[in-house]
């Protein structure tokens, strides 16, 4: 096939990736940074579960979501609300979950989930993330805003997330620092790197 029409064939493909139904399904699934854990001994392997939940909702897609030390008890459980912006941005609201223990394992429990009622989540207020698609790269990119997300984590006075999601894999970096801008959790030298499983 000739380059110039090879472009030609793949502009649809391009386009198509820029909505909101495929981020929230390449959101969706199991992953793991082992490989990453692997290779670099300052980051640990995690494990990182999201599926969808509350479908007949018009307000957004949203997402359960469990993240854990591997073979470990989970260490955060969110709900993430996902909207599009009328200027063409995509939109992760973070919710904690009252009495998150009794959630464990609902990623994989389509009984269990169903019992998270809407009224037992609670909207961490600033912690949002704002992606935007990325079409030569085939990504979607996001980032809180500045000191928004205020975090009381080991000393910290707010937190930052920055992420990198493609279609198997979602690159997460979380930190905390102090109100004179000093680091005092998460990773240092990038994010965490969750490859996408079965994919």
């Amino acid at each position: 096939m000739k380059p110039l029409l090879a472009a030609i064939c793949l502009l649809p493909s391009l386009a198509l990736a820029q909505d909101l139904p495929t981020l929230y399904q390449w959101m969706q699934g199991s992953f793991s940074s082992e490989t990453q854990a692997q290779r670099d001994d300052d980051y640990h392997p995690i494990l990182l579960h999201m599926a969808p939940i509350w479908t007949e909702r018009k307000d957004g897609l949203w997402l359960y979501v469990e993240q854990a030390l591997k073979s470990k008890t989970p260490y955060r459980q969110r709900v993430y609300q996902l909207t599009e912006t009328s200027d063409g941005h995509f939109i992760s609201a973070v919710y904690t979950i009252d009495e998150p223990s009794r959630m464990v394992g609902a990623w994989e429990d389509e009984a269990q989930l169903q019992q998270l009622e809407f009224a037992q989540i609670n909207l961490k207020a600033g912690c949002e993330i704002t992606l935007l698609w990325q079409p030569q790269q085939q990504r979607f990119t996001g980032a809180t805003e500045d000191d928004n997300c205020k975090s009381k984590l080991y000393g910290a006075s707010y937190a930052t997330a920055t992420t990198v999601i493609t279609a198997n894999q979602l690159v997460s970096w979380d930190r905390g620092f102090d109100s004179e801008g000093k680091h005092k959790w998460g990773a240092t030298k990038g994010g965490y790197r969750f490859d996408k499983l079965g994919y």
